[in-house]
């Protein structure tokens, strides 16, 4: 078993890159409540499913079909970290 918190001690990297290590994608977000950059690990899949891990013990799970939306519609946004953000003003990190 593996110990520790791989969100945190990251090494500085630009805004809008990530991380990828043992099938995770390391997403960097900066935490409403602490302020803190977090590097969140994230997997993404087919049909836009999502699951990503969060420092406050918690986890979304995002599952979608993206074959089957109506035309026009995404289940991903351009504006960012959606579900992050949502997570964060729920319960902040």
């Amino acid at each position: 078993m593996k110990q520790g918190d791989a969100s945190v001690g990251r090494p500085p990297l630009e805004e809008d890159s990530g991380l990828y290590k043992m099938g995770f994608h390391f997403t960097p977000y900066v935490g409403s409540a602490s302020h803190k950059r977090y590097y969140l690990p994230t997997m993404s899949g087919s049909g836009e499913n999502e699951v990503i891990l969060y420092p406050n013990r918690l986890i979304s799970i995002r599952m979608a079909k993206a074959a089957e939306l109506p035309k026009g519609e995404k289940a991903s946004s351009a504006d960012g970290p959606v579900t992050i953000r949502a997570v964060d003003r729920l319960a902040p990190f």
